[in-house]
């Protein structure tokens, strides 16, 4: 119900602003059947991919967590273009990896048998974290170098 309500509020409504509320519960009502028709269709059929979408997401959001603690130390060492940078690689990797059905074994045969197995979420956040802090050295501002004070003459001092 909650997934045909949000379909009906946020997709249909948007698409027709003019629409009244009356209709937009009477077409929310209609896509709750055909809403669990679908679900239930992929969770007979397609229970392997119900689960390759949940590591997905999980190893995405993952992608998050470089930035976070970054942006957390007391003086960050990562700038907004480095975390970027890492967010969309690691998120291109996983992507690429999950929606291929390709492993870290096909891509790199030569690793150990350990590391073969590997969620690609892990792989993609080394990755990232090394794209991070590449970029982020690259981008950083100079330090800025102090200039010795100049003297101020005095008020009172004769000139």
């Amino acid at each position: 119900m909650t997934s045909a309500t949000c379909l009906a509020k946020n997709v249909y409504r948007v698409a027709r602003p003019d629409t009244p509320d009356t209709q937009v519960a009477q077409l929310a009502k209609a896509l709750v059947p055909i809403l669990a028709l679908i679900c239930l269709y992929f969770t007979f059929n397609g229970g392997s991919s119900l689960v390759s979408l949940l590591l997905m997401g999980y190893a995405l959001v993952t992608q998050l967590f470089p930035a976070v603690v970054g942006s957390l130390l007391p003086r960050p060492k990562i700038t907004k273009q480095g975390a970027t940078a890492g967010i969309i690689t690691g998120v291109a990797i996983v992507a690429a990896v999950t929606l291929t059905g390709v492993t870290i074994g096909d891509l790199i045969p030569f690793l150990p048998q350990a590391v073969k197995d590997f969620n690609v979420g892990i792989i993609a956040l080394a990755l990232n974290v090394a794209v991070t802090l590449t970029v982020s050295a690259a981008t950083r501002a100079p330090a800025r170098a102090t200039q010795p004070a100049t003297p101020t003459p005095e008020l009172n001092s004769p000139t």
